[in-house]
């Protein structure tokens, strides 16, 4: 049997886990699950996308006598062109000509390979554009934080903010839940991540839900913020984003255009059912809120606040990929909190999961490969490396037919 070379190698991992990847990137995912791709907006080659919003309802509705002779007055709907720029995900990997040499020959070990890799370039990148959904993105003041410090130090042991003893409107703080071994990341204030004057840091390992090590000691600041390396400025636009009163979004700036402006209350107190009923109500007023998204802590949290008398029998199902949760209804058939792990503490987000309200706008998707196989060698070492890529950013079309809670405590 001739020896396998690594263009037929590459040709087959190519089969075996780009449909692997493809169809279940968003798989598990309340939010990502539900999202459709590229409905009602038009990318163009400048990595933007441009969509119209309509601002104002049509001006043409008026009342009269009924007599007859006068002219009818005439009215229009008005239109906002919002833009989104595209962010880029990547999820890579690398394998040595050891590693090669040792599949060489054998087409089950070539699969069982294929898949190994292709599962954790899967997880790693759901979670983390899951992660992306729920926060702060693009070019907003401290954007793409995964957590926040807590308490200053000055060797390799980090520690960060979890909830529920903190909830922070900036990080999501939920601790360790969203580092890697091995993870590269930027740690200082949004000034320093701007100037590029922060620390810069390996993560040697992950030690508790609060507590990682670092590979080299370095001074921490109280409430510096986290990040992945070089993510400033360059991650989605996700709720905390979406759902908000004063930022400019998508190129509208909120303070001079009321028709943008979402529903979002972040007093820093226990989560209650009136809260909510406010914000479901403010949200549909603009839409048709069809999943309710809330964090482990306040999941519980809702769960207490329920009475036996408001308890149903089973649990509510909602939206289209079939996640259930508690029923919370409000002027209204029921709709369901749904769990979601990588919503920040203190948030609870209502959302309208229709193609009018909010998409995700997919650039491009898949394996890089330009005719030469997805696997390349590395220069000058006796490696090859592979990269899945997703070049997009979430869209909401209806900026109102959202509506968040922040800051809320159990």
């Amino acid at each position: 049997m001739a020896l396998q070379t690594l263009t037929t190698l590459a040709n087959v991992l190519y089969r075996d886990y780009d449909k692997v990847i493809r169809g279940q990137i968003f798989s598990k995912t309340p939010a990502l699950s539900n999202l459709q791709k590229n409905v009602g907006v038009t990318p163009l080659k400048n990595n933007t996308f441009y969509f119209k919003s309509a601002s104002t309802g049509h001006s043409g509705v008026y009342h009269d006598n009924g007599a007859a002779g006068a002219d009818l007055l005439t009215g229009e709907p008005t239109y906002d062109e919002p833009s989104v720029s595209v962010r880029f995900s990547w999820g890579t990997h690398q394998l040595t000509d050891t590693t090669l040499d040792a599949i060489d020959g054998d087409p089950s070990a070539v699969v069982d390979t294929a898949e190994e890799f292709a599962m954790r370039v899967k997880e790693s990148m759901q979670k983390d554009l899951n992660r992306q959904f729920y926060q702060r993105g693009d070019t907003e003041a401290n954007n793409a934080v995964i957590a926040t410090v807590n308490g200053a130090s000055t060797g390799t042991t980090v520690t960060i903010d979890n909830g529920p003893t903190t909830v922070n409107a900036i990080g999501p703080s939920l601790g360790t839940w969203f580092l890697y071994e091995g993870s590269l990341i930027d740690i200082g204030t949004d000034a320093e991540m701007g100037a590029d004057t922060d620390v810069e840091a390996t993560i040697s390992t992950v030690d508790t839900a609060t507590t990682f090590t670092i590979s080299s000691a370095a001074t921490i600041v109280d409430n510096d913020n986290i990040t992945f390396r070089d993510s400033d400025n360059n991650e989605m636009s996700g709720m905390r984003s979406i759902a908000d009163s004063d930022n400019t979004f998508q190129g509208i700036a909120r303070g001079s255009n009321y028709w943008a402006v979402a529903h979002v209350e972040e007093t820093a107190e226990g989560l209650t059912e009136d809260r909510m009923i406010t914000a479901f109500i403010e949200a549909n007023k603009f839409g048709e809120v069809n999943g309710i998204l809330i964090g482990t802590q306040l999941y519980r949290k809702y769960a207490s606040l329920l009475t036996s008398m408001k308890r149903t029998s089973s649990p509510q199902q909602s939206l289209l990929a079939g996640f259930t949760g508690l029923e919370f209804a409000a002027g209204g058939s029921g709709q369901a909190v749904i769990l979601d792990h990588s919503c920040p503490y203190g948030d609870v987000d209502f959302v309208t999961f229709k193609p009018e309200a909010i998409v995700f706008g997919e650039m491009s998707a898949g394996w890089m490969n330009r005719g030469e196989g997805i696997f390349k060698p590395t220069s000058l070492r006796s490696s090859y490396w592979a990269t899945y890529k997703t070049h997009g950013n979430f869209i909401a079309r209806n900026f109102k037919a959202h509506a968040r809670l922040g800051a809320k405590t159990t």
